[in-house]
């Protein structure tokens, strides 16, 4: 079971985890991390994306040592489908709904993957590091009836292949602890790096903290973002994926 916090003691118990960056995965500091095992099969495609976030400088000293350990599919409605490929541009127009997501594993399944709790975040860097909350939804649990291809002593699904799984994320309103907002770029800003990370939450249910503020992620401090706060609350990443977008003389 997921042990459930009274919101006082849960900030008491993450209040060690707000340390730097830099410093998340570095051993010892993060004791709560889970470490997934990637298959074979798909070693080549984890070193691909993790490539694709070094090449286009997607959070350095955060995503630096991260190894995905699955991928994150993201696709927006409008039209036939736009879908997010690792630094593609999208514009802003085809951006306003917010996007299907879905997971899929390059690891077995296992029954606590789907016990635990999880968080989708978006952030949008500008030209000058400066990160603004586009989306934050909290406490997501992964459906059973939405898990294809599970593996087990008792899974007796029809896979395709059995050494991985996907799982569709609902991304419901009562779950948004900040709403979704699409892309809007300032013109004169340039292109801007939309961000999707998909974040394990270890220690549980998180309390609806919501943010002040969109801007530096709910503070006053220039170049605060994503990574500062999800080290606040001791969440693990699990998933990335990410696109351009700007005013494309819309504005």
């Amino acid at each position: 079971m997921i042990e459930i916090l009274h919101a006082g003691l849960l900030l008491t118990a993450l209040l060690p985890a707000y340390t730097s960056a830099a410093n998340l995965q570095a051993p010892g500091v993060y004791e709560h991390a889970v470490t997934y095992k990637v298959h074979p099969d798909f070693e080549s495609r984890s070193n691909d994306i993790q490539e694709a976030i070094k090449v286009e400088k997607i959070l350095p000293g955060y995503l630096d040592h991260f190894n995905p350990p699955g991928e994150l599919f993201v696709k927006y409605p409008y039209g036939d489908g736009y879908s997010v490929l690792y630094g593609n541009y999208i514009s802003p127009m085809y951006a306003i709904e917010a996007p299907s997501v879905t997971f899929q594993s390059f690891f077995p399944y296992f029954d606590s993957f789907s016990q635990d709790l999880y968080l989708l975040a978006i952030t949008d860097i500008g030209r000058d590091e400066q990160q603004n909350a586009r989306a934050v939804w909290i406490n997501l649990a992964l459906d059973q009836d939405r898990i294809v291809n599970k593996t087990g002593p008792d899974k007796k699904a029809p896979a395709i292949k059995n050494d991985y799984f996907t799982a569709a994320l609902d991304l419901k309103d009562d779950k948004a602890l900040v709403q979704y907002l699409g892309p809007q770029p300032i013109s004169g800003t340039g292109k801007h790096e939309l961000v999707f990370i998909l974040f394990r939450q270890p220690l549980g249910r998180l309390p609806y903290h919501h943010l002040k503020q969109r801007l530096n992620w709910g503070t006053n401090i220039s170049g605060h973002g994503i990574q500062d706060w999800a080290d606040y609350y001791g969440l693990q990443p699990i998933g990335v994926n990410f696109f351009e977008s700007s005013d494309d003389g819309l504005y």
